[in-house]
């Protein structure tokens, strides 16, 4: 029968293993050096990891956990824990970082420029039908959208 200590080691190194395994599957399914841009959408934002092979830093987390059994630390275990969360924290960040994450939007602005002619050769009439235009132009703007007015004579 094995002892417990044994028990322990075999039940690390799985743990190692199995976190190596799922670090390189993440990295293979989405940090292939494609060139490829990661999008994903959450709450009617679309963001972007332009650069997914940074997340090969992650492939260093495995090396994490087995630092943390070969560490002469005399620390209690939940400090260690802690540590060792925050460093996996800080490299997961740090490929994040690397990825150059960002939100991308779309926006639409209009700008619509009317160009009327004011000289004496035009009737009063015309004058007013282009007052009237640009008014109804200026009413219907949307909230970014831009008008301008050109004047010759």
């Amino acid at each position: 029968m094995p002892s417990k200590t044994r028990l322990r080691q075999a039940a690390f190194f799985a743990l190692i293993a199995a976190s190596a395994l799922a670090m390189a599957w993440v990295y293979q399914r989405f940090g292939r050096a494609s060139g490829d841009a990661l999008t994903f959408a959450y709450r009617g934002d679309t963001y972007e990891l332009s650069a997914p092979q940074a997340v090969g830093v992650c492939l260093s987390l495995p090396l994490l956990i087995w630092a943390l059994g070969r560490s002469l630390a005399d620390l209690p275990w939940p400090q260690r824990v802690i540590a060792l969360a925050l460093r996996c924290s800080f490299l997961a960040l740090l490929a994040v970082a690397l990825g150059r994450f960002s939100r991308t939007a779309t926006t639409s602005k209009v700008c619509t420029v009317y160009v009327v002619d004011v000289s004496e050769s035009m009737p009063a009439e015309a004058l007013t039908d282009a007052r009237d235009e640009v008014a109804r132009g200026l009413a219907a703007r949307g909230k970014d959208d831009v008008v301008k007015l050109i004047t010759f004579a």
